[in-house]
């Protein structure tokens, strides 16, 4: 209120002074970071609580919109960071872990995603890998498989119990 005032005030006189042209940059500024910072925060605050990867993919998709700074500032992330995932190189993945994968995927697609991490480890290690339970429940994780059980319809079970009978 009060650099307004002065504003006005000077307005009147003429020309700004270089005590008041200052202020008024800085002010500007400030109205620009909290801008950025009122229309995006929504966005990036979700990905606060995922791991990195996520976080650094969301920095460069953003970063033509807003500095890299702020969006490290929103996600929680140094901005050296960032910068040093950005030159590391991709992470290769050598042909027998390749052929895990595509046979844990097969195995477990063709199970109608029922198979669980230790059936899987199973049928894995009959194919011949040397296969761990633990290492079995990362590469379902990794390749975003979650077993399920089915539960037969209502009029199956209703049959079976009256068969039964």
């Amino acid at each position: 209120m009060i650099v307004k005032l002065k504003i006005e005030a000077s307005k009147q006189d003429g020309a700004l002074s270089a005590d008041e042209r200052t202020e008024l940059h800085r002010l500007r500024r400030e109205n620009k970071h909290l801008r950025h910072r009122k229309g995006h925060i929504k966005k990036g605050f979700s990905l606060v609580r995922q791991r990195n990867e996520i976080k650094h993919q969301f920095i460069q998709c953003h970063s033509a919109q807003l500095p890299v700074n702020r969006l490290c500032q929103m996600v929680g992330l140094s901005r050296s960071s960032y910068y040093a995932w950005v030159k590391r190189p991709a992470l290769l993945i050598s042909a027998e872990e390749l052929q895990l994968y595509r046979r844990a995927k097969a195995l477990f697609a063709a199970s109608r995603q029922s198979l669980g991490s230790r059936e899987l480890m199973k049928k894995l290690r009959e194919e011949g890998f040397s296969i761990g339970r633990y290492r079995t429940k990362t590469v379902m994780r990794k390749l975003g498989g979650c077993a399920s059980h089915s539960v037969p319809p209502i009029e199956s079970r209703q049959t079976v119990s009256i068969a039964m009978q």
